[in-house]
């Protein structure tokens, strides 16, 4: 098969001989950067991106198609990756839209004060997850309890959270911004870890919501990714409680993972396609 056979589906985009990708918007028959990338995601291709480069006979062909993808954002500016919790949130099915607003409604009364008092929560909410993550970057980076703060916002996750860490070693990637809380050995095995927040248990993996799919979705990035090097097939999510109640912990194995990455890819395919008409 040439290159100009590779990931082509009719009337969405081209891999051209000379390795380049070629797409044009069709009013103003200019080369669009931002549509040709919102057509490769949305094309049927993306259904079987495996999530390992190691074991796929068709791994030099995905990773092309991973480097045109890059392509399609380098080549000019004004495209922009959107984040893992910017796919997640806008492909929510309407069921999970309404239990969020449902949860926020009887927040706000629980609150009291209105809206104004509603924003304030989650504001404190943030910078006390913010804060968890930084301690726990420091931690992990020097081992040094002074470096934390803690304070009524913050020291019940630490609580919650400190058993685990004398099981993480070796840290490969640590709160890289915008890419993913921790990649780390746990207990022995390279993971992916997520650090999360609640005041509320999380016994079981149908109480993470889409978790699973964020870290799943880092994985992916990163086994991609050639300059790290790294090859993680299992992640590990970790939720502090407020209350110092020893975390939870859920560790989702090499065949959990390949499930929630055809997870993800359906809601990556999703986004995309709702983007290309959106461009068009």
């Amino acid at each position: 098969m040439d290159s100009s056979q590779h990931f082509t589906k009719s009337n969405q985009y081209h891999l051209s001989d000379d390795n380049k990708s070629v797409n044009y918007n069709k009013n103003e028959h200019v080369y669009d950067p931002e549509l040709n990338l919102a057509q490769m995601l949305s094309n049927d291709t993306i259904d079987t991106f495996p999530l390992f480069t190691s074991d796929n006979s068709n791994a030099n062909l995905f990773g092309d198609y991973f480097a045109k993808l890059r392509e399609c954002v380098d080549e000019n500016r004004r495209v922009r990756w959107p984040s893992v919790s910017t796919i997640l949130s806008a492909t929510k099915s309407d069921k999970s839209r309404a239990a969020l607003n449902n949860w926020k409604l009887r927040k706000t009364r629980e609150l009291g004060g209105g809206a104004s008092s509603f924003t304030k929560y989650q504001a404190s909410l943030l910078d006390s997850g913010r804060q968890h993550h930084l301690n726990i970057k420091n931690f992990l980076k020097s081992r040094d309890l002074s470096r934390l703060v803690l304070n009524e916002n913050t020291a019940g996750f630490w609580r919650s959270l400190s058993p685990l860490l004398s099981d993480i070693s070796a840290v490969q990637m640590a709160e890289t911004a915008g890419i993913v809380d921790c990649v780390a050995y746990y207990c022995g095995k390279l993971v992916v870890i997520e650090w999360k927040t609640t005041s509320k248990p999380k016994p079981s993996l149908a109480d993470t919501y889409n978790d699973p799919l964020q870290a799943v979705a880092y994985m992916g990035a990163i086994n991609w990714e050639h300059k790290h090097r790294l090859s993680i097939d299992e992640a590990v999510l970790v939720y502090a409680y407020k209350d110092g109640t020893d975390c939870q912990v859920h560790r989702l194995t090499r065949e959990l993972c390949v499930e929630y990455w055809s997870q993800w890819l359906a809601r990556v395919k999703c986004y995309w396609s709702s983007q290309t008409n959106m461009i068009k």
